[in-house]
């Protein structure tokens, strides 16, 4: 499988603590969103290409002792017409009301309801970010505008990647709170 370090790195990361071999017992250490748009949707929305999406992002400790906490993430998604999991990966960070950077040592921050989570690629092809809304329950992914996302798939030649253009019908992208194993499943691409 090709893939950059980095996104092999935060996979292994955040599959670790979606599947419970990593993390301690300081507090929530992961959250999971997740959408899969109905044929209804993507029937209003025909150039939109995302079919399936999911977004996991954990806590993990730095490997500094004096360093605040790291958070790697993986997008997944389904493509309209492609049958594999595409998947990025990043790390991300927090943001205030005006949208400033700020440290956040604890892994309690991925529940706080009003979290705004910023995620940098691996890839450096852009950021997204991840704002909760209804106490935590959703979230709205917002892909930065004329950015794209460089997907890659577990192909082997390497030959499974797809550009996410940001454009009117995937650029915003609203997901509910699900169980983190729905991340670490369609992460590694079991449906």
């Amino acid at each position: 499988m090709r893939r950059g370090g980095k996104t092999v790195g935060c996979l292994i990361a955040v599959l670790g603590v979606l599947m419970g071999t990593a993390g301690g017992s300081e507090g929530p250490q992961q959250i999971c969103y997740a959408r899969t748009y109905d044929p209804a949707h993507l029937a209003q929305h025909p150039r939109q290409q995302v079919t399936e999406i999911s977004l996991a992002v954990a806590a993990r400790p730095s490997q500094n002792q004096d360093a605040a906490l790291r958070f790697p993430f993986v997008l997944s998604a389904k493509i309209r017409g492609r049958q594999e999991v595409l998947s990025l990966g990043g790390e991300c960070g927090f943001a205030d009301a005006d949208g400033m950077e700020v440290n956040m040592p604890a892994a309690a921050t991925l529940l706080q309801p009003d979290a705004v989570i910023k995620c940098g690629l691996d890839n450096e092809s852009g950021r997204i970010t991840l704002q909760r809304r209804n106490k935590g329950a959703a979230a709205l992914l917002k892909l930065e505008e004329l950015q794209h996302l460089v997907l890659r798939g577990a192909c082997g030649d390497g030959s499974c990647t797809y550009d996410l253009m940001s454009g009117p019908d995937d650029q915003t992208f609203l997901m509910s709170r699900t169980a983190d194993a729905v991340c670490a499943q369609r992460a590694i691409g079991i449906k």
